[in-house]
């Protein structure tokens, strides 16, 4: 253990001895001599006293004094050890959400029983589901995006000086291949084909940037234009291939993110992007080729184009009630899976990791997938209301397909609360059609008459159901018997 871990070992038993005996902190610091708030800064575990200090506290609390520093804990506090020596744990990001390890530990300390259990559930989820510490990170970055809307001025603001200087300097990609030569000295090199499915792969030492040949020269902008970011933040700890192969801390998630951030921001300028959404929502009816030719106007990849409407919608034209998605589907079996996700809103969707269920098929992101061309891309909107929320979405989305055997679909859908509805203007276009829809056929109410799309069975739904009929029948029988 290092020193914060046994810090906060020597907290939890000094407060679980105290508590035991009913001692309050002011009568703990009568026997011992020690400030009652030195105390608590000792429970907290921030503070590790002095042996003489020690030596008091174990006299005070009749404990053996090498009970009392030694670095294991009582049987019962066992789960709390094993969570204070988890990796996820320990390289978990507190900070980010403005608290410490001290303070999770203090407050599961106060009640240790329960804790423990909460402990040993967490633990048994995190075996069962084969949860490695990466979707920890990755469900950490999600979270301090919504908390902040998505939305990240300093790197709005250095990706605006960093386009000021790469407009003085010519055409875009030379200039960005330029400018990281600059800050680094990279070369731009092709991929090696034994590296093929990655799509860029960065050196240090000799600094050079491989890129997959066969991407698009936008595709090709954007991993330059990240390799800039990394640089002109001075964000050190990073991955060194994309996507990634190995995630080690959230440091590199969060850098790897702010990367990318910069780099769509470079490449989708905030003002002109801005402008023309706002121009669109002003339209009283939706016209897909206008959306079309709105992202062909910022030669944007139908992802980049929604991502970034996902960082400007919320802050800038309040659509904050928003969610992104990304879904990949398999033309030779019809699978479809959930790649990425960002929930900004208080729909209660399906995360999708280690989900062995099928997506309802009347998600826009699904249906966007019929009848795509090999090569084409489809674009489509549709009112989505969920069986498990009240509110109505508005979702628009783009499938495309690179003619592959895989095609892509990204989604955004916006609550249509008042404020949303004064901002898109058609909202309640009449021909946008609408759909109930719910999260996984599994969990579906509906029958296989009312849904022509179910792909599976209601197993869940009726198991769920025939739980509820037995709980009431109980009830019903309880009630009947007692007086």
């Amino acid at each position: 253990m290092d020193q914060e871990q046994l810090q906060l070992v020597l907290g939890i038993k000094i407060r679980t001895k105290r508590q035991k005996l009913g001692y309050s902190l002011k009568e703990l610091g009568d026997r011992t001599d020690l400030s009652p708030s030195y105390l608590n800064e000792i429970e907290k575990g921030k503070k590790y006293p002095k042996p003489e200090k020690l030596l008091r506290l174990a006299q005070a609390l009749d404990m053996p004094f090498e009970k009392m520093v030694s670095p294991k804990l009582d049987r019962g506090l066992h789960p709390l050890a094993a969570l204070l020596d988890s990796p996820a744990i320990q390289k978990f990001p507190f900070h980010v959400f403005g608290i410490t390890l001290q303070d999770v530990v203090h407050l599961l300390s106060q009640t240790p029983k329960e804790a423990n259990a909460l402990v040993r559930a967490l633990v048994s989820i995190t075996r069962d589901y084969h949860l490695g510490i990466e979707r920890f990170f990755h469900a950490a970055l999600r979270s301090y995006q919504s908390l902040n809307e998505n939305y990240f001025p300093e790197l709005e603001e250095a990706a605006e000086r960093c386009r000021v200087q790469i407009r003085a300097m010519g055409p875009e990609l030379p200039s960005l291949t330029q400018l990281l030569k600059d800050l680094t000295g990279a070369e731009i090199h092709p991929l090696p084909s034994a590296l093929k499915g990655l799509r860029s792969v960065y050196k240090s030492k000799p600094a050079a940037l491989f890129i997959d040949p066969d991407l698009k020269a936008r595709q090709q902008a954007f991993l330059v234009a990240r390799e800039v970011g990394y640089a002109l933040l001075g964000l050190k700890e990073r991955a060194w291939s994309s996507p990634p192969l190995e995630v080690s801390t959230f440091d590199q998630v969060l850098n790897d993110f702010k990367a990318s951030y910069f780099a769509g921001a470079v490449l989708l300028p905030r003002a002109e992007v801005l402008a023309a959404l706002q121009e669109f929502f002003k339209c009283a009816t939706f016209q897909a080729e206008v959306f079309q030719n709105l992202m062909n106007r910022f030669d944007a990849t139908p992802e980049l184009f929604f991502y970034r409407m996902s960082q400007l919608l919320p802050h800038e034209m309040g659509l904050v009630r928003s969610h992104f998605l990304r879904f990949r589907h398999d033309r030779s079996d019809g699978s479809v899976t959930l790649t990425k996700e960002l929930n900004m809103s208080d729909l209660d969707m399906p995360a999708g990791l280690g989900l062995q269920e099928h997506f309802c098929r009347r998600w826009l992101s699904l249906r966007v997938f019929e009848g795509l061309a090999p090569g084409a891309q489809q674009v489509g909107v549709q009112r989505s209301r969920f069986f498990s929320s009240s509110g109505t979405y508005l979702c628009l989305a783009v499938a495309q397909n690179d003619g592959s055997d895989y095609d892509s679909s990204v989604t955004l859908g916006f609550l249509l609360e008042k404020g949303a509805r004064q901002v898109i203007g058609f909202a309640d276009d009449p021909a946008i059609p609408e759909s109930i829809l719910g999260g996984t056929c599994e969990r579906c109410p509906l029958t296989q008459a009312e849904c022509a799309e179910r792909q599976a069975p209601p197993r869940l739904y009726e198991k769920a159901l025939a739980a509820k009929e037995k709980r009431l029948a109980l009830k019903e029988l309880l009630g009947e018997s007692t007086p």
